[in-house]
């Protein structure tokens, strides 16, 4: 498949080894859980494949937020398909990226990995924009990943969102302040957010928050290793320009 701009590109969710039985309208179906599916595409050689073939598959989101909301649930959540886990790849590209060194391209990954501070929040005015609700929520701390509007299955958002903090210290105040509280003329209820794993259990869990001091102390060594990382990458760039320009110099 041809490359895409890098704004389609992270509307865009691939499906690697996905067994000949999973038709199209199958997977067009399970993504629209997540919301509105503008193309489910398998390439042409692909779609005589042998039983034991491996397809790969290409969903386009209309939305980044929703490609990013399905990837995150499915992928956690080791959702199985035909009986097989489903390995799902979702590109995030970022500006100038060819200046930044090999690890700093990989932070794109780490960013949107989810502590578990997950609210669902419903009531929300359907008028207002995915901008001002964003605006609010993050004057209580940085968000893991997007904010997720629910809509319908035409597009239109149902009052409900998915709001997921770095910190289950920002998803408690929350909670504590914003229940049953007044939000854009209409009174909202804010709790956690039900596991992806279909248990009926809820986020918030002493599991989870253990797993989230783990993962802020794992988040600040690697920040530390990817600012030495893009030093030396800084570095060996200054080096190689000093390189040439002695070289320049000598040829006069």
């Amino acid at each position: 498949m041809p490359p895409l701009a890098p704004q389609k590109a992270a509307r865009r969710l691939t499906f690697l080894d996905m067994p000949p039985e999973c038709k199209i309208d199958v997977l067009y179906e399970l993504c629209s859980q997540f919301g509105k599916v503008e193309d489910v595409f398998v390439p042409r050689a692909q779609r005589d494949a042998g039983p034991d073939e491996k397809i790969r598959c290409y969903v386009t989101f209309a939305a980044v937020e929703d490609a990013k909301y399905c990837y995150e649930a499915l992928h956690r959540g080791r959702v199985k398909l035909y009986n097989k886990d489903l390995r799902i790849l979702h590109d995030i590209p970022t500006s100038n990226e060819s200046g930044l060194a090999d690890g700093a391209k990989r932070k794109r990954a780490v960013d949107l990995h989810e502590v578990g501070a997950k609210l669902y929040i419903k009531g929300v005015n359907p008028d207002v924009s995915l901008f001002d609700i964003t605006s609010f929520f993050e004057k209580f701390g940085p968000l893991a990943v997007p904010i997720r509007m629910l809509t319908d299955k035409d597009g239109n958002f149902k009052g409900k969102l998915m709001v997921s903090f770095r910190d289950f210290e920002t998803s408690d105040r929350v909670i504590q302040e914003m229940h049953r509280a007044v939000l854009f003329d209409r009174l909202i209820t804010v709790e956690y957010a039900e596991l992806e794993d279909g248990s009926g259990d809820r986020h918030g869990s002493d599991v989870e928050r253990q797993n989230a001091v783990l993962l802020r102390e794992e988040r600040r060594k690697y920040d530390e290793q990817l600012a030495a990382e893009q030093h030396a990458h800084n570095q060996r760039l200054r080096d190689q320009t000093l390189t040439n320009t002695a070289w320049a110099t000598r040829q006069r």
